[in-house]
């Protein structure tokens, strides 16, 4: 681990938890889901759909409960576009909480970029996220761009779900 890279992010980190531990109305959490039932298919691939991966509602309804036990802000939105325009209409700058954070699993779509929207419209929007960036949510979805990268990397992938670590291994 980097020290010199990762000690200002835990300066943060650690700062923001001591402040949301005396006032949890200081955290905020926006989920931006897709959700079975609710959200819209606007693509779809024939013989499997993506609405397989979607949320269960009742799962949804136990994440909220669970954030809000603590005392933190949710907002939840179960279409990307319903979410960009919220943003865009300043919905994201009229929200209280001090810090607030992105968290989304939102696949609506098709195609290799399509878990990577939400993250890559937070980060133009200066926005902070919880989960993966734009880059990882694409190229750890495409096989072939990851075995070149482990390759690179001296990671040699054997047999499908097992990973020989050729160059620490020897």
């Amino acid at each position: 681990m980097d020290t010199k890279r990762t000690a200002p992010l835990l300066h943060i980190a650690d700062k923001i938890m001591r402040e949301c531990v005396i006032d949890p109305s200081r955290l905020g959490v926006i989920f931006v889901l897709s959700v079975l039932g609710k959200s819209p298919v606007r693509e779809d691939y024939d013989g499997f759909s993506i609405s397989a991966s979607f949320q269960k509602q009742n799962d949804l309804d136990d994440y909220i409960a669970a954030i809000r036990k603590f005392g933190f802000f949710v907002q939840t939105f179960v279409d990307e576009r319903d979410f960009f325009s919220w943003v865009q209409t300043g919905g994201y700058d009229e929200l209280s909480p001090k810090y607030k954070f992105v968290y989304t699993s939102a696949v609506n779509g098709i195609g290799p970029g399509r878990r990577a929207l939400v993250p890559a419209y937070c980060a133009h929007m200066g926005i902070s996220t919880l989960n993966q960036n734009a880059y990882s949510a694409t190229v750890g979805r495409h096989k072939h761009h990851v075995s070149h990268l482990l390759d690179k990397l001296g990671v040699v992938a054997g047999t499908p779900g097992r990973l020989i670590l050729g160059a620490f291994c020897s």
